[in-house]
């Protein structure tokens, strides 16, 4: 599940629809997750380690032409 740590903490994740910018909508994330806009992707691995084949197949498709 897509989270982000707790305002200052390294530990504790916080869901994302439970987090402070979600429920204030703070980058629209909410007003996109609520129209069906919002696409989650999750990845298993350190987040700054993302494979070649990972990128091409789940992040270039929605990049454009």
């Amino acid at each position: 599940m897509a989270g982000y740590y707790a305002w200052g903490s390294f530990k504790t994740v916080v869901p994302l629809r439970k987090s402070e910018g979600y429920r204030g909508d703070w980058l629209g994330l909410r007003t996109l997750d609520e129209s069906k806009k919002l696409l989650t992707l999750t990845y298993a691995g350190d987040h700054l380690a993302f494979t070649a084949e990972f990128w091409e197949a789940k992040i270039l498709p929605h990049l454009g032409p």
